[in-house]
């Protein structure tokens, strides 16, 4: 549900005079150079990236440019030189942990799961550690308590039924060494807190609300903290969360290994700019990253921030296709918040071929 509220004079006048773009006039294109490999992905899946180590990335590709849009294949990509290598003819990627070098790979064909007349067997689960001294990936002899979807240890009764059953069972998992959140207790009482837990012994009550906390918090090794909720800003309406009042803001939470709970809001700064847009915000290595998805030349684009400085490093220009609208199909940040793999229609490089996919791109973000 939103509420809209009068237009800014500047998303006014862009309307009387379409040539006007006001959206994001005060803040500056320095763009970057992406990386392009030349792998895509059917729009309609969304496709799937996740980082092995800071240079290493495994990405769930299109078999064929021709190919049904569920024929996927798993690339190995060295995100310094995009040169990338097959890993499994058929499959996907589920998930990975740098911390712990593990992967869980979906191998085989997706068409029992699509097709009704398919008699191909239905793909395998399977889990993997990740020796980056050799650059490859060998099968775990013994994955007892790993859940392969969510590349975690977790309890038992979590790693017979793979994926995201625990949800229900009012737990997030953390890192084995950092313990889980616990939302039983508070449902309990009544109320919405988390507890920390760790070796079995409530370790603090977090600050924060069960209903802003993702299924599977992410560790940012960047910045030792865990990434709670990604935060959303908006600029002419507003968002609700059930049972709670309407806000133009959704912050960016983490959460140290300790429980310490941090919220970072970027509206404010944006506004300030004279931006009319809404955008998502993440954590990097040297600041916050957000993305607009709209048409370059009305905000759309990557932004980096850092303190009170804003500078769009990506979707500068009207690029490759025709009607860009600067939006990611998927997303990937590295190990050491250094880099931004994503799927994308559209490059800012006019001469690279366009394909009727997203194409996989890879943004170095620290300077």
């Amino acid at each position: 549900m939103t509420t809209r509220h009068p237009l800014p004079l500047c998303a006014l006048l862009a309307l009387l005079v379409p040539s006007l773009a006001c959206s994001a006039a005060t803040i500056p294109d320095e763009p970057v150079a992406a990386i392009e490999p030349g792998l895509e992905m059917d729009d309609r899946v969304g496709g799937a990236l996740a980082w092995l180590d800071d240079h290493t990335l495994l990405v769930t590709a299109q078999r064929e440019r021709d190919s049904p849009f569920w024929d996927h294949k798993v690339m190995q990509v060295n995100a310094r030189t995009g040169q990338a290598k097959a890993l499994f003819p058929q499959g996907s990627v589920a998930c990975t942990n740098p911390t712990d070098g593990v992967a869980g790979i979906l191998v085989g064909s997706k068409e029992s799961l699509y097709t009704g007349h398919s008699k191909q067997p239905k793909p395998e689960l399977k889990f993997f550690g990740w020796n980056a001294l050799f650059g490859s990936l060998t099968p775990k002899a013994s994955p007892d308590g790993w859940n392969a979807l969510i590349c975690k240890k977790t309890r038992p009764e979590d790693t017979q039924t793979p994926g995201f059953a625990f949800v229900q069972r009012d737990i997030r998992y953390l890192l084995p060494r950092h313990g889980h959140l616990d939302f039983s207790q508070g449902r309990s009482l009544g109320d919405s807190s988390v507890a920390l837990v760790r070796n079995d012994k409530p370790v603090t009550t977090l600050a924060v609300k069960q209903n802003e906390i993702a299924p599977d918090p992410q560790y940012l090794p960047f910045r030792d903290v865990y990434l709670l909720s990604s935060g959303r800003f908006v600029m002419n309406s507003t968002m609700v969360r059930p049972n709670e009042a309407p806000t133009t803001e959704f912050p960016i939470l983490t959460m140290t290994p300790a429980g310490q709970v941090k919220r970072e809001h970027l509206r404010p700064l944006f506004q300030a700019q004279g931006f009319v847009g809404d955008g998502d915000t993440f954590p990097y290595a040297q600041g916050t990253l957000i993305l607009v998805g709209n048409r370059p030349q009305h905000g759309g684009g990557i932004y980096l921030n850092q303190g009170q400085a804003l500078r769009r490093i990506w979707c500068t220009n009207a690029g490759n296709t025709y009607d860009r609208q600067c939006g990611l199909t998927a997303m990937a940040l590295s190990p050491d918040g250094c880099r931004l793999a994503f799927f994308a229609k559209g490059s800012d490089h006019a001469r690279s071929v366009s394909g009727s996919w997203p194409a996989l791109m890879i943004l170095p973000l620290c300077r």
